[in-house]
């Protein structure tokens, strides 16, 4: 996914990935017509929910790789299975509906 995920047009590493393409947007844009602003989104991630992720991640997969049907739905189900399982303690836990439910191992 890492792969896919660098070719996004808005994908921006981190912070020197950021300022790089700042700089490169103000040398080419007439600045006096715009005002900078800027928002610290921490842990965005955690606030979409799995569903909504998944439902991006297939569609971009279908619009922008020639991957087929079968490795399209693959990946999904291998995408849910990590945003949806996870060990607390002893245990294997996921959470539905809202509520936390483990098998202890």
């Amino acid at each position: 996914m890492k792969t896919l995920v660098k070719k996004i047009f808005s994908y921006i590493c981190e912070t020197n990935d950021f300022l790089k393409q700042l700089y490169q947007w103000y040398s080419v844009n007439d600045t006096a017509q715009f005002i900078f602003v800027t928002m610290d989104a921490d842990s965005l991630f955690t606030v979409i929910p799995n569903e909504y992720g998944i439902q991006a991640v297939r569609e971009y997969l279908c619009k922008n790789t020639g991957f087929t049907n079968g490795k399209t739905k693959m990946i999904c189900a291998l995408l849910e299975v990590v945003l949806t399982i996870f060990f607390y303690l002893e245990s294997i836990c996921t959470i539905k509906y809202g509520a936390l439910l483990c098998v202890h191992r």
